[in-house]
């Protein structure tokens, strides 16, 4: 271990003690059993009796403390990893760990009114729940209900979120992570930035657009838009550190499409707006095509050829427009999964997000050939 040399390290908290000690082996076990002339099966051995002895000594020491409380939104993220691993890995024993945590925390983790805790110790619970505890116990039990596909989470989790709206959503600040209280908070504290640990903004909002894509009530998707419309300018400002609630924004962008900004309402054509490049020049277009249905090309001339504008002043783009397939019978048109890459030409560097204005007519396949009216949506990257 090296002992022979001078103490290895220096407490930089406690610059004015002495070097002590760091065990450390000053070689690879190959090199030191080659210099005691030993065996490395031989040499492991002995290093094993002498960390033995080394044990019961240490035993001897004060020990530092350890914190066993069991924090709710911990065991909620937790809980989701353990129940997303278990169907990844198809290992019944990681769902049936997150189970084990679940139940404890529904069943043990309360106050005495029966509302979830922030946490819990020996059988002491603290105070009340913060937004966080809520929204990633939330989050954990929809992960299990997937897992497993027991309803009973689905519960939990809408009553969860229920108490989450009713003590945290403040309709003129939007979410609240911790309302001003008797605790010595004298004001509000809020915000959608993710951490170490997801906000609780961002985890409640994410659990409602989840649960109700689960079969859960459709109120929660009607308070996610809400929530995400109160936090849409600093998500704007910062996205990056807001992932979970870009994450909802997303989820609801498929599942309620007439309702959030940008996105395309449903029918047989979706279209969607994604950057390729990290200079933010280079963007492509996709129009998902329903099975049964072309929409027209660039070039097509008698009905609404495909077009693409920008919407914002001074924006230049090159669309780059995909060659139409012979479908048979004289028709002619796009299908399928058809991606329209686009270079921004000016001005540099680009707008963010780049808007941009996209019409089509979509039609049916077949002998009819029979055409729906002309589509525009407003897309952004």
């Amino acid at each position: 271990l090296g002992l022979e040399r001078s103490a290895n390290f220096r407490d930089p908290h406690r610059p004015h003690e002495a070097p002590a000690w760091v065990l450390t082996l000053a070689a690879r076990p190959a090199e030191l059993a080659e210099q005691a002339g030993c065996t490395e099966r031989a040499w492991w051995q002995a290093f094993d009796r002498a960390r033995r002895v080394l044990l019961v000594d240490r035993a001897g020491r004060p020990q530092p403390f350890r914190d066993t409380a069991v924090i709710a939104a911990w065991n909620g993220l937790a809980i989701e990893g353990l129940a997303h691993a278990g169907m990844a890995l198809r290992r019944p024993d990681l769902v049936a760990a997150a189970d084990s945590a679940a139940t404890f925390v529904l069943e043990q983790v309360h106050t005495p009114e029966g509302e979830l805790a922030r946490s819990w110790r020996d059988g002491a619970v603290s105070g009340p729940a913060f937004l966080e505890d809520l929204g990633c116990m939330a989050l954990g039990l929809l992960a299990l209900q997937r897992a497993d596909g027991d309803g009973k989470w689905l519960i939990a989790a809408d009553r969860l979120l229920r108490a989450a709206w009713d003590q945290f959503w403040n309709p003129e600040r939007g979410w609240v992570e911790a309302a001003a209280d008797e605790l010595g908070r004298f004001t509000h504290v809020a915000g959608v930035d993710d951490g170490a640990v997801p906000s609780g903004a961002g985890a409640a909002t994410l659990a409602m657009v989840m649960l109700v894509d689960q079969g859960g009530d459709g109120v929660h998707a009607d308070r996610a838009i809400q929530a995400l419309a109160s936090a849409s300018g600093a998500i704007a400002e910062r996205p990056t550190s807001a992932p979970l609630s870009l994450i909802a924004a997303t989820r609801l962008r498929r599942s309620r499409p007439e309702q959030v900004p940008g996105a395309t309402p449903a029918g047989p054509v979706r279209a969607e707006l994604i950057t390729v490049d990290r200079v933010h020049e280079r963007f492509e277009l996709i129009l998902h095509v329903a099975s049964g249905h072309h929409i027209q090309g660039h070039a097509a001339s008698a009905h609404v050829a495909l077009q693409i504008t920008p919407r914002d002043p001074g924006v230049q783009i090159h669309v780059q427009w995909p060659e139409p397939l012979e479908l048979g019978e004289g028709l002619r048109g796009l299908q399928g999964r058809v991606r329209v890459p686009i270079t921004l030409l000016a001005p540099r560097p680009g707008p963010r997000p780049l808007r941009l204005g996209v019409r089509w007519q979509c039609c049916v396949d077949g002998p009819s050939g029979r055409c729906m009216p002309p589509d525009e949506v407003r897309v952004e990257a």
